[in-house]
């Protein structure tokens, strides 16, 4: 509905929100502050974190160059930011627009397909319940192509696989420096849960990794 919103008429609110490099700037500030000596027990994630470096910064890479447009974005597109009709389960409205500005909208995909691609709740403990559930990934692919019509170039659809697992990446850090902080931003009502918040994103992106070329050939066959 707003494709054709002159996004230079926005406001921004936060800028670079999404942006991955800063994310990671902020965890290695962590990750060197070790505030709380909790560094030594996430060896292997930062090993993981590691081999991410080579493809999380693909998005604002191509926006830097022009290869990706830069639209009107929700910027926070989880499930429970979309108002339902308990009677018919119909969608009432779309909500929080607080973060609402020019940016990508390979991250309002990508966060869909971070948060409801998988069955597994976002602090699941057992973590060979957290995969990617095909049926689901094509469901919200399906409809978004469907409800835009035209709205996605070439260059965008080859990339939301990849974007599923760069806003997954961002919430890995995030969940992972707040973890090694103190757990001082997101609320936590348990020991231990933002490193499970961080472990189910890493097994996300693995997923998403595993299934790449077949959710790929999916998306272009929409």
């Amino acid at each position: 509905m707003l494709k054709d919103f002159p996004v230079s008429q926005l406001k921004v609110p936060l800028p670079d929100w999404h942006h991955p490099g800063l994310r990671l700037e902020a965890f290695e500030k962590a990750v060197t502050e070790d505030r709380v000596q909790r560094v030594s027990r996430v060896s292997e994630e930062l090993e993981f974190i590691e081999r991410c470096k080579n493809w999380h910064l693909e998005i604002e890479a191509g926006k830097d160059s022009g290869d990706l447009p830069v639209r009107v974005a929700h910027n926070d597109t989880k499930l429970n930011n979309v108002l339902f009709d308990k009677s018919s389960e119909e969608c009432v409205s779309v909500i929080d627009l607080d973060l609402c500005m020019p940016d990508s909208v390979l991250y309002d995909i990508g966060d869909q397909i971070r948060t409801t691609s998988t069955r597994a709740r976002e602090d699941e403990v057992d973590l060979d319940r957290v995969s990617v559930d095909v049926s689901l990934f094509e469901a919200i692919i399906s409809g978004y192509v469907k409800g835009s019509e035209d709205l996605l170039q070439p260059r965008e659809k080859e990339l939301i696989v990849r974007a599923g697992m760069i806003v997954s990446f961002n919430l890995l850090v995030r969940f992972l420096g707040d973890y090694l902080n103190g757990d001082v931003y997101f609320q936590t009502s348990r020991d231990g849960q933002n490193l499970d918040r961080a472990r189910v994103q890493r097994k996300i992106i693995e997923s998403l990794l595993a299934q790449e070329g077949d959710l790929t050939k999916l998306v272009q066959a929409l």
